[in-house]
């Protein structure tokens, strides 16, 4: 039996194979996706957002893997809510550079374990990293004093402010109790 119409796609120099779509939309799609939401991007031109989520996926897979990690020296770490319900991510940032250069889920020291393991990975080295800016957590902490022994860990600034802040409002409430005065002087 003949293939029928659409069984088959021709290859072409401007398209990557299986995609579906030129070389220079799918460029034009991870440009326009740093700059708003897939789903919006999908609606302005007409695809629905798993086709373009594929594209992304792709080709930010094929950057991570182009990764030069061999100048990294000094790193942040912060995390944020993936979804509702405590999911997190951790995110890796080369702080010279100011760019994100490693993600994975969870906040524990793993997660320190695992961007060692890529930093290796991608010709950097984690006996190098002398710095590392992270939050207070004992977990960040003892991942970097565990997986990037000569790093020197400096704490949030954010994080330290509001410890600091927490206990400034702590006192006054103390200090209302005892002097009728500060009422409504916060």
């Amino acid at each position: 039996m003949p293939p029928m119409r659409g069984d088959h796609q021709v290859e072409v120099p401007w398209s990557r194979p299986g995609s579906g779509f030129t070389l220079l939309f799918e460029a034009m799609i991870v440009a326009m996706a740093r700059e708003m939401p897939v789903n919006a991007l999908a609606k302005m031109v007409g695809e629905h957002d798993t086709r373009l989520w594929r594209i992304i996926r792709h080709h930010t897979a094929e950057a991570v893997e182009r990764q030069d990690l061999s100048e990294v020296r000094r790193v942040g770490v912060d995390e944020t809510a993936s979804r509702r319900w405590h999911h997190y991510i951790t995110l890796f940032l080369d702080l010279e550079r100011v760019r994100m250069i490693f993600g994975t889920s969870g906040r524990d020291r793993g997660t320190v374990a695992a961007f060692a393991g890529h930093l290796a990975r991608h010709g950097g080295n984690p006996e190098v990293i002398a710095e590392v800016t992270c939050e207070m957590s004992p977990a960040y902490i003892h991942g970097t004093q565990e997986y990037l022994p000569n790093a020197r860990i400096t704490l949030d600034r954010f994080h330290i402010m509001k410890l600091a802040n927490d206990a400034v409002d702590e006192v006054r409430r103390d200090e209302v109790k005892t002097n009728p005065l500060l009422k409504k002087t916060r």
